[in-house]
């Protein structure tokens, strides 16, 4: 499977090391289990990307940060 969609499980290389992310609808949100509404600041930045992209994600505190796809399942 190519490209990010709700329902995908995303391995994701932040400042170094690697953080698995499931899109999932804003009720099943749970961010203890990596489970990431498809509306949060992550999930849109990434939506529609592919594995070796880099998502930029620009954080509440004004901070930009880099997310490169390693897998999408």
């Amino acid at each position: 499977m190519s490209g990010v969609t709700a329902g995908s499980n995303v391995t994701v290389k932040l400042n170094g090391e690697e953080k698995l992310f499931t899109i999932v609808e804003p009720d099943q949100t749970d961010p203890s289990k990596g489970h990431i509404s498809f509306n949060s600041p992550i999930a849109q930045a990434i939506i529609g990307g592919d594995i070796g992209d880099v998502a930029h994600v620009l954080l509440p505190n004004g901070n930009e940060i880099g997310l490169e796809l390693i897998s999408v399942s």
